[in-house]
């Protein structure tokens, strides 16, 4: 069903979205915008999806689907999927069930589910200073590591002790039914992006000091990367780095010298069927 989510997705282009709902696109040098409807900033419209220049965005960044659900305030992907529909209504159906209700709906329970867990990220990326864990961890990081917590708020995620079962209940909904006990640990998430929008594989750590490296597929592809989900639309120069622990570093330096870089970790995934 995650070939099927990624088909239902990409069945309209986000610029050919936004034409169709009668907006007007902005050119901004080579990159097309459009006004960000839960925050009012300057939203960019990527091939796949759409990037919002404001950090502090409750929307920040999300496919065609995701900008319908947001944008229209619609209850679920399925009504979103029919708002396309209505939009466009010979739309090529890309995967040959449109009618079949339950393959959709398992199809659109994917995307729920991507966009549980970019949502989850985002709250802990702004968990209150007042979470010991929270506070004990970057404390630990900016100590052994040297590196500083601001410049890395969207690289590594301390999980609050309060938000547990909530990853719990996001990984058995990707099938993961022997997700780790991190309780009683410091644990921190490292998650490899695909797009800006979609994780594919989530990295753990169960403390600063862990030397493990312990990987969950979720939805793999040839690259991810992590310090995707920190990256502005705006910039000008992308840095791949050979670890995470340099990643973090590099980061910390760029926020000093070179606010316009971005640092990037990629894991490469040989085994997927993927097209290169």
């Amino acid at each position: 069903m995650k070939k099927h989510a990624e088909a239902l997705e990409n069945s309209c282009s986000p610029l050919q979205l936004i034409t169709g709902l009668g907006l007007d696109p902005m050119r901004t040098g080579d990159q097309y915008t459009t006004t960000c409807p839960a925050c009012q900033h300057r939203l960019y419209i990527l091939q796949d999806g759409f990037l919002c220049e404001n950090i502090e965005c409750d929307f920040r960044a999300g496919s065609t689907l995701d900008f319908l659900k947001m944008s229209k305030g619609l209850n679920s992907y399925m009504d979103s999927v029919e708002y396309l529909e209505n939009i466009f209504p010979n739309i090529h159906d890309p995967i040959g069930f449109r009618n079949q209700r339950k393959e959709m709906a398992s199809a659109t329970r994917v995307l729920g589910l991507r966009r549980k867990l970019y949502e989850y990220l985002l709250s802990i990326s702004r968990t209150s200073v007042d979470d010991y864990h929270y506070m004990q961890t970057y404390g630990q990081l900016k100590k052994i590591v040297g590196v500083s917590m601001e410049s890395n708020r969207m690289v590594v995620f301390p999980i609050p002790k309060h938000k547990y079962d909530e990853l719990e209940a996001i990984a058995k909904g990707y099938g993961i039914n022997n997700f780790p006990d991190l309780r009683g640990t410091q644990a921190f998430l490292l998650p490899y992006f695909t797009n800006h929008h979609t994780v594919g594989v989530l990295g753990y750590k169960r403390s600063i000091e862990d030397c493990s490296w312990n990987p969950i597929p979720l939805e793999p592809k040839r690259y991810q990367f992590c310090g995707l989900m920190q990256a502005q639309p705006s910039a000008e120069r992308y840095t791949l780095v050979s670890s995470y622990a340099k990643l973090l570093r590099k980061n910390s330096e760029l926020a000093e010298i070179d606010p316009g870089a971005v640092a990037l970790h990629s894991l490469y995934n040989p085994k997927t069927r993927e097209l290169p």
